[in-house]
Parts: structure tokens; sequence; C-alpha cells
């Protein structure tokens, strides 16, 4: 059996939790002996035992990756499998599409709604099977698709990697490369925000949450530079000498950063998985979240978690139940344990049964 893995997502997206996904993904592909190529690698570059190479490297695409990801797939006489809703050029040929979330959906106007809507919706309705990294997404799948999609639905959940566990003495781990986090740790508690801060990530509840809870720290980790609307968000905190930007950080130091902080503000309005939240529990660091989408599917912490009206009394409940010793032991156990459920190997296992079904 050949399976086409379309890896349109390098194009892309050369960093961020699908490449994850498609990275672990392609490895374990090759470690279980699968036929497969990438439709636009040079002629004679098929995959080899080893993908150490692929990585989060851009494949070679026959145009920019702009106009590449809306191009049809020829991959007659195989299985896709594509990375970000492409289809095959020949309508026999069967298609697997991965659904990741419905964010453009959800706070997206305009062309770029119409255009990525349009090309979702073809790749998903075109699909002999449809995978969903959470019931959540699965749920918005059948509603934005329709009721007809169901029987075709298979949900693969994400996971962290093994990378992602407590870290002894984080603060002396980051202070060589950071060296302020060393005064901030001592007078302050540290409050993580990390990745994105679109509208929906509710980067406003975390500085107005911080600002609130005087004995904190924000620190935001990734998402570039502050934008000049941010830095004016953030006057009051930045004029108290209580928030720090780090444009951007190695996924290899996310475990120190994660053990180091005291909680990691997640306050999303909408999430397709939340893999931020896997990676906090795991290094036992208490995650606080609204109870929506797909993060109680992920955190199973629904009695921590706050209302999803975002309620800034709730996010300081929650911040002050933490400093009872009982409770955030208990909090970040069930956090551990949780997260311990979701593994690599299983999302892996169950795509190739996938496969061998069709």
């Amino acid at each position: 059996m050949t399976v086409l893995l379309d890896n349109i997502i390098f194009g892309l997206q050369p960093h961020g939790g699908i490449s994850v996904y498609w990275a672990e993904i392609l490895a374990r592909a090759a470690r279980e002996g699968y036929s497969w190529t990438d439709p636009y690698s040079p002629p004679g570059n098929e995959s080899r035992a080893s993908l150490k190479d692929i990585s989060y490297n851009s494949p070679t695409f026959t145009f920019p990756p702009a106009i590449e990801r809306y191009r049809a797939v020829n991959a007659k006489g195989s299985i896709i499998h594509s990375s970000y809703y492409r289809v095959p050029t020949d309508s026999k040929t069967p298609l697997i599409t991965t659904v990741y979330d419905f964010t453009y959906e959800r706070y997206r106007k305009g062309p770029a709604l119409w255009l990525h809507h349009a090309q979702k919706m073809r790749a998903i309705q075109r699909s002999a099977k449809i995978l969903c990294i959470s019931e959540s997404t699965a749920r918005d799948v059948v509603h934005y698709g329709g009721k007809h999609l169901a029987s075709r639905i298979t949900v693969t959940h994400l996971a962290a990697s093994p990378a992602f566990r407590p870290v002894e003495n984080p603060i002396t781990a980051l202070s060589g490369k950071y060296p302020w986090i060393e005064s901030i740790s001592r007078n302050k508690k540290i409050l993580l925000f990390v990745g994105a801060r679109s509208s929906y990530k509710r980067f406003d509840l975390a500085v107005k949450a911080t600002e609130a809870y005087p004995d904190s720290h924000l620190i935001i980790l990734g998402g570039g530079a502050p934008s000049k609307q941010e830095q004016d968000v953030t006057q009051i905190l930045a004029s108290e000498q209580r928030i720090s930007f780090v444009a951007a950080v190695p996924t290899t130091e996310l475990p120190a950063w994660y053990s180091s902080a005291y909680a990691l503000l997640y306050l999303s309005d909408y999430e397709g998985f939340g893999l931020p939240v896997l990676e906090a529990s795991l290094c036992d660091c208490p995650v606080i979240a609204q109870n929506t989408s797909s993060i109680p599917e992920v955190y199973g912490e629904v009695d921590f978690l706050i209302g999803n009206d975002g309620a800034i009394g709730d996010i300081i409940s929650r911040l002050k139940d933490l400093n009872l010793p009982s409770l955030r032991s208990q909090v970040t156990m069930s956090g551990r344990q949780r997260a311990m459920l979701f593994s690599w190997q299983k999302c892996s296992e169950q795509t190739f049964n996938i496969y061998n079904s069709i």
C-alpha cells in the first residue's frame, strides 16, 4: 500500500501544533514501514527510513506554498492523506483529511473566510475518512458540514512530547539566557501566556487578571513582539514592571518555563485541541482555562475550569486557590495523570488503522 502524505503544512506553517502533529505522523510512518512519497519532492527523493531531515523543513513545491496550498495533488494509485485540506486530482483516489479546528469560521470574515471555508469543505466532503483532533472538532465538522459526515469521523487526539516533564531548578536552567528571571521569581508568582495573541486567545483577560493579582508577573512566550495595541493594553503592567515578552522561545526551553510558573493562563474562547494544556500539565504547572470547546476534553479538571464568560473574579479565585498546597498538589497530579492518557503512539496507531481500513 502506498500512502501519499502531502506535506504542504511545512510550507505554510514551519512551526506550530499542526506541524508538530504532521512531523510525528511522518516519523512513525517511516518506522512502521509504510511506503509514502512527498508529491512535490524532486524525483528520487522519496522518504528514507529516517526522517530527521524532514523536521520542519519546507518541502519543494512547483509553485510557492501560498498558491500550492489550493492545487489538487496528483496521487493516482495511492491513498492520499493531506496535512492541510488538499484533494487529489483523480476523483477515484481515496482521500483522508485531518481537521484541526474551525477558527476561521468563528472569527474571520470576508475573502479569507470564504476561501478557507470553501477549501476545507471541499476536502471534508470529498474524504472517505475524516480525522479530527478532538471530539469538539468532530462536533464542529458535523455542525458545519452535515450529519452525514458523522460515520466517516475518527477522533485522533494529539499528544505532547516526552520531553515535557518537570525540570529541577528551572530558574537556574533559564537564568543563563534570561538573567532577569531570578529577581522576578524571588518577588512574584510567574504567570505564563503561551503562543499567539489573536482576539479569541483572550490575551486581554490574562492582562486584566494579572493586574488584579498584584503578587504576580506575566511572562508571554512566543507570538512575536507586542503590537502597538498590545503595548497600550499592557501599559499598567509595564509601568509596574510586571510583564515580560519573550518573542520567540525554542521548544526545548518550554519545560523549564512551565516548571518555573505558578500557573499557565490559557483563556481561549475556542480551541481545536489545546496542546499547551498537555505540555504544562506534564510539567506540573496548573492550568487556568475556560470550560469551552476542547479544553475540558483535554484538561479533564472540569471543576477547576472557569466559566466561559471569562470573569476576572473567577480567574483570581483560581489563582488564590493554588496557594493552598493540598489543592495545588491535587490539581497538578490530576492534570499530569490526564495528560499521560494522550500519546503520539496512540494517535499514529489510530491513523494507520484508518489507512489499513481503506
